[in-house]
């Protein structure tokens, strides 16, 4: 909240005109679903809108009855359980008895309608509201409540949270969601001393160890993790938030990902790291087979920094709405991958649907020496007429990276793309190499094989934000397109 009825969500600041604004339908659906979290409840400095809080939840009582929409869908049910029982618990003056009646219902009304038909973070967040409204409230109906969310959760534990410690949505956006979910269920066990069952906070303090040495893996800085799938700043706690609140309740934390292969296989990347540079490969499927609601066609693609700092990147998102920019930025277009012509390597289409999936094989790494090589293909250009198979080769040594694509099959077109982050510059220096300079760093990129163009490019680093960047594409004038970008 920036005022009595102003609010920002999304990048997007509006005024508000109650009882319309609760559910105005000229606002985005996400918009509208912020709204409806209550999320400045717990905020930075919501101390000093306390009276502003207070006028903004009696509003939501009068005008928002059970089962209205959007305010009772039971995704923004949940996360607003949640948000009102940590506000309840340290606000126990102005929780009313009206309040507390009506986050009853709340939970009651969830207990009923849990999103079984998305599963994924929706059937885990409403899981956790449960546990929330189960541990806040006293009686039988309640533990009914807790019993409920914590089966769900123990069930969701094992068929979401990945041996390798990553989120089975394989986005780092959500992953980092979830891994602040599950600290916050240790914190409720410490608020709330053994009410919760035994079993479930044990299986979350065994996951979060490797939830935190996952985010490490699949961030370029304690600031910026990696953009694969729907991922964007802004939304989930970036890895030093994680940190700090985990060292807060007890929970062990890692030091940064060293040198050498972190090898997460159950999700499907790899971390390369010679210093100064890390890169991070996708060679793995988009996502759970039965929900790829957040996958991008983005196999085989990549990012890379420098001393922690974005060289190259994936192109973000900055909306869920369907149309031509979430379109774009689920395409294989927008990252830094083979475009085979003019096709996505997995069928994303409207918003949150795929059809055929990418899937990769013939994975092999190999450390030798002072050099780390990584070879995966994958066969989602088979469904076209030439049958075409793209293999990628990464080869990192002290001081370069060499990228080389093959495409096996025949196509009309094809090209490889590198979205520079906007921090990063790009100077011709002669035909086919380029200067690139992020930071204090120079380093020089060349294209050995192919052709090169320059062009505009966009990155959506948060929801609602769209900055100017730059995209190498590599025209494929053969079968293979090669690239080497050094440095000293």
């Amino acid at each position: 909240m920036t005022g009595p009825c102003t609010f920002q969500f999304l990048n997007q600041q509006k005024d508000l005109e109650f009882p319309d604004g609760w559910s105005d339908s000229e606002n985005s659906g996400l918009w509208n679903y912020n709204l409806h979290y209550f999320e400045d409840l717990n905020a930075n400095e919501s101390e000093s809108r306390l009276e502003w809080h207070v006028d903004l939840l009696n509003s939501w009582l009068d005008h928002n009855p059970v089962g209205s929409s959007p305010a009772w869908d039971s995704y923004p049910t949940s996360l607003r359980i949640v948000n009102w029982v940590k506000w309840a618990i340290n606000h126990k003056d102005e929780f009313t008895d009206l309040m507390r009646a009506n986050l009853a219902q709340q939970g009651r009304w969830l207990s009923q309608k849990l999103d079984y038909h998305l599963l994924a973070n929706h059937l885990w967040a409403n899981a956790k509201a449960l546990v929330f409204a189960g541990c806040y409230f006293q009686g039988k109906e309640s533990d009914a409540w807790l019993e409920k969310g914590v089966r769900i959760l123990l069930q969701q534990c094992d068929e979401q949270l990945l041996k390798d410690g990553g989120h089975f949505e394989l986005s780092t956006m959500y992953h980092s969601i979830v891994l602040e979910d599950c600290l916050d269920l240790l914190q409720l066990d410490q608020v709330y001393p053994r009410l919760i069952p035994k079993p479930l906070i044990e299986e979350v303090s065994f996951r979060v160890g490797a939830a935190l040495d996952w985010l490490v893996a699949m961030s370029h800085s304690r600031e910026e993790f990696a953009f694969f799938n729907d991922s964007a700043l802004g939304t989930a706690p970036t890895l030093v938030k994680l940190e700090d609140y985990a060292k807060a309740i007890g929970v062990r934390v890692s030091d940064s990902a060293g040198d050498g292969i972190t090898w997460l296989s159950e999700s499907g990347y790899i971390r390369l790291t010679q210093e100064p540079v890390s890169i991070i490969c996708d060679v793995g499927h988009i996502g759970p087979d039965y929900q790829p609601g957040h996958a991008h066609a983005d196999t085989l693609s990549f990012e890379m920094s420098v001393l922690g700092s974005k060289l190259i990147a994936n192109s973000g998102i900055s909306t869920y709405e369907p149309g031509v920019e979430r379109e774009f930025q689920r395409s294989t277009r927008a990252h830094n991958t083979v475009e085979v012509d003019g096709e996505n390597s997995s069928e994303v289409w409207k918003s949150f649907r795929v059809a055929r999936r990418a899937h990769t094989y013939d994975l092999e790494v190999d450390e030798a020496a002072d050099t780390i090589t990584i070879t995966c293909s994958h066969d989602g250009y088979e469904r076209l007429p030439g049958k075409v198979t793209h293999r990628r080769l990464w080869e990192l040594t002290r001081n370069q990276l060499s990228i080389t694509d093959r495409l096996i099959g025949s196509f009309n077109t094809a090209s490889a793309r590198y979205y520079l982050h906007p921090d990063a510059s790009m100077e011709i220096e002669t035909e086919n190499r380029y200067k690139l300079l992020i930071g204090d760093t120079f380093l020089l990129f060349e294209v050995i094989a192919g052709k090169a163009f320059i062009e505009d490019a966009e990155y959506y680093p948060e929801f609602g934000v769209t900055q100017a960047s730059k995209c190498l594409r590599i025209e494929f004038t053969s079968d293979t397109v090669e690239s080497v970008i050094s440095w000293h």
